[in-house]
């Protein structure tokens, strides 16, 4: 390429998933709460919702319950002393949605942010499984690059960390059934 830019992006696919799972938590207590199943807490771990209950008769109804509402968790369960837990973890078709999903939100993202700045022809493609290829031809102010891919993947960082509710929101459809 000649008179242009090209970046190399990798997308923080842990810090993704790791936001997901935080959505995935929240959307679980929601619907918990709306079917008036009770719990004693609920917690992710990695790519795992842990829930805890009072007793064995309460984690099986609720079980039962959140199976059929969200399809990509599956389910094991365990009992310490008194109380009742179910860890519900992300399948593998679930986990390789939402790194395709949180890797088509940042292109998309990233065309937008470009597309601002009024960037003639750029491209903006996947490459691989975690990677974003940004070519932004005819920019002619090799110092001022640095500063338009910055300002380009920062603002990107910042929609994704800062809006979980709107950028994360199409998430929760991967987690319930259809």
């Amino acid at each position: 390429m000649r008179g242009g830019i090209h970046v190399l992006i990798d997308v923080d696919m842990d810090a993704a998933i790791e936001k997901a799972m935080e959505v995935q938590v929240a959307n679980l207590r929601e619907f918990m709460r709306n079917e008036k199943i009770r719990y004693v807490t609920v917690k992710s771990i990695g790519t795992a919702v842990e829930v805890r209950f009072r007793s064995v008769e309460e984690r099986n109804a609720a079980q039962v319950k959140v199976a059929n509402e969200f399809r990509t968790l599956v389910f094991t369960d365990r009992e310490e002393g008194s109380n009742a837990f179910f860890s519900a973890q992300v399948s593998d078709d679930g986990l390789r949605e939402l790194r395709k999903s949180a890797l088509q939100q940042n292109i998309t993202t990233l065309r937008n942010r470009v597309n601002a700045l009024g960037v003639a022809e750029p491209v903006i493609q996947q490459q691989g499984d975690g990677r974003i290829v940004v070519e932004l031809h005819g920019v002619q102010a090799p110092g001022l690059a640095p500063d338009m891919i910055e300002f380009i993947v920062l603002s990107n960082c910042r929609s994704i960390l800062r809006s979980p509710g709107s950028t994360y929101a199409h998430l929760a459809a991967i987690f319930r059934k259809d």
